[in-house]
């Protein structure tokens, strides 16, 4: 699912390198946003741009902890994307702490709850 333009959220929650299996590429960086995951980078081919909408994320299987390997995100149309993530341990937290009260899942937390940056990434998002 392409996300329009003008809906496309500025806020990067969490930025880092990643490869993909069999693909060499530079400059390559991985960015979470409240709605989307951005992968960039130069190959043999040009310029790689991938976006994957998170309401598209069906399920994330994890390396196992301490391994090196891919992280695989299972999506709607039943595609798989093997992304070798850099740093993968603050990627899960992260997502988990942010799929977990995003708007298309459960109910928002309270305000109480949470931290300004963290209220304002929530509400930016909806």
């Amino acid at each position: 699912m392409e996300l329009p333009d003008k809906y496309l959220h500025k806020v990067v929650l969490l930025t880092t390198g990643f490869s993909l299996p069999g693909a060499l590429l530079v400059y390559a960086r991985a960015r979470l946003f409240p709605d989307r995951i951005e992968l960039s980078g130069w190959g043999g081919r040009g310029l790689f741009r991938e976006t994957i909408c998170l309401r598209e994320v069906r399920r994330i299987a994890w390396p196992a902890a301490g391994a090196d390997g891919p992280t695989t995100l299972h999506l709607e149309d039943g595609r798989a994307l093997a992304v070798c993530l850099h740093q993968p341990h603050r990627w899960r937290l992260r997502l988990e702490e942010h799929l977990r009260w995003s708007p298309w899942g459960a109910a928002p937390p309270a305000a109480s709850e949470l931290g300004l940056k963290e209220l304002v990434a929530y509400h930016t998002a909806a």
